[in-house]
């Protein structure tokens, strides 16, 4: 049984899951650590006979905390086999943009501010989804805490930047995307 945790940006919408293999017929799987109601929806997925496994998947609509999720796999045949307990792990972060008034043409720097990390994230900066230059990406402050810098050169009118964050720890979780002015 593999695990497939994720962190993500707090509040957003996400899909974790576990994926069984080597196995011949469809399981059940169960999902808990959450109280049933319309924040989750709990999905065991299809047996794949071509690839002999099957993913359970469980939909987390606003995650606010970090929160460990437990994936329980049975026979649906044999109702005495013993019963594979997982922890799928959910972790949130947040982005809070730092942006700056300034004058044309005269340098600044504008700054993402994460906290609520486990491992260090990475983090690129786009202005109309082109990676800009002069980026800092930041380190690990109080083991929760990063800043990403970006020192625009030559600022012209108002410019608008995303600050993009991909978790370090579960490198499989979408990135997030954060404006700043």
């Amino acid at each position: 049984v593999e695990s497939g945790s994720k962190e993500v940006l707090i509040g957003t919408e996400t899909v974790i899951s576990c994926k069984i293999t080597e196995i011949t017929e469809q399981m059940d799987i169960e999902w808990s650590g959450f109280e049933k109601g319309d924040n989750f929806v709990p999905d065991l997925g299809t047996y794949n006979a071509d690839t002999k496994s099957q993913t359970g998947t469980l939909t987390v609509k606003s995650p606010d905390v970090d929160k460990t999720y437990t994936c329980s796999v049975s026979s649906t045949t044999n109702k005495d086999s013993t019963v594979k307990n997982i922890d799928v792990h959910l972790n949130v972060y947040d982005v809070k943009p730092v942006s700056k008034d300034t004058f044309a043409s005269t340098s600044t720097t504008i700054s993402c501010a994460i906290s609520g990390l486990t491992t260090k994230a990475t983090v690129i900066w786009k202005k109309d989804s082109v990676t800009q230059e002069g980026t800092e990406e930041g380190v690990l402050i109080n083991d929760d805490r990063q800043v990403s810098t970006l020192t625009v050169a030559n600022p012209q009118n108002d410019e608008v930047f995303t600050c993009v964050v991909t978790s370090g720890e579960y490198t499989s979780s979408d990135p997030s995307e954060t404006v700043v002015n």
